[in-house]
Parts: structure tokens; C-alpha cells; sequence
């Protein structure tokens, strides 16, 4: 069985997905829709995905935008960026 990412679209989700993975490793790519090289980086994650050395992993793609609290939290000032968390 491989990873899955989940799409985010508000900080309160955010909020409820974070509480949900315990010990793991979450990726989360903040990005927006209107840029290029957030689409390139989308398609990179979902590659992650599929590869099975990954399968504790939790992939997140946040809209940057749509959850201003959460990217101003990490200081997202620009996209496409990665955070990692444990």
C-alpha cells in the first residue's frame, strides 16, 4: 500500500488533520493555484506517494492562500514551500 496526499482547504482543517497524525511525518506543500512551479511540485509529491518508502508519511497540499492563519504560522511568504513537521 503506498501514501496518499490530502488536499487541504481551510486552517480549521488543517488543524484537525494535524491532530490525526500522531508521531508521523507530515510534508506540507504550500502552494497556489496561479503558479507554475507549485503544479510542478504537486506532480513531484505525488510521486512520493506511490513509493512505498513513504507509506509513514502524511502528504499535505495546502493552498496557501485559503488558510492565511496556518501560512502565517510558518512565515509562507512565497510559494511553492515545503514544511516538514514530526
Amino acid at each position: 500500500m503506498a501514501a496518499s496526499s490530502v488536499d487541504i482547504t481551510s486552517s480549521e482543517d488543517f488543524e484537525k488533520f494535524i491532530d490525526t497524525t500522531g508521531n508521523s511525518l507530515v510534508v506540507v506543500h504550500f502552494s497556489a493555484d496561479w503558479a507554475p512551479q507549485c503544479k510542478q511540485m504537486n506532480d513531484v509529491l505525488d510521486e512520493l506517494t506511490k513509493d512505498t518508502r513513504f507509506i509513514n508519511v502524511r502528504f499535505v497540499k495546502l493552498e496557501a492562500e485559503s488558510a492565511p492563519e496556518v501560512s502565517e504560522k510558518f512565515g509562507i511568504s512565497a510559494v511553492p514551500v515545503f514544511v516538514f513537521l514530526r
